[in-house]
């Protein structure tokens, strides 16, 4: 992109305005997505960081078998996913309980 980008003549006003025009464009489109991206980011460490704070109470407890409640979920579609799950036998589950130097953790059923 660089090198089609040095061939261009800027000479005259015309290809200097088109050329201002697609820099503070991209520049925009740089700020929206930087935006959108911040806040799901943001979003996505206070939650964990509520979560990391219930899992050392309910260690701090004894409790070797934590179940983490379900308002603590990324919602559907974030572009972070949802690491737990509902069964403690799955892969992240094991590894986060495995962090955590406990026995289990999962989601809490709606039900419970």
């Amino acid at each position: 992109i660089g090198l089609l980008y040095v061939n261009i003549p800027f000479d005259n006003l015309f290809m200097k305005v088109c050329r201002l025009v697609v820099f503070w464009g991209l520049v925009a489109a740089f700020i929206n997505h930087y935006t959108i991206l911040y806040k799901e980011v943001d979003y996505f460490s206070v939650k964990s960081k509520e979560r990391e704070l219930f899992v050392e109470q309910e260690k701090a407890k004894g409790i070797k078998d934590v179940i983490v409640s379900d308002q603590m979920v990324f919602p559907a579609g974030s572009l972070l996913g949802e690491a737990l799950s509902y069964d403690k036998g799955y892969w992240t589950n094991v590894l986060y309980a495995r962090y955590y130097n406990l026995n289990s953790v999962r989601l809490k059923w709606t039900d419970e």
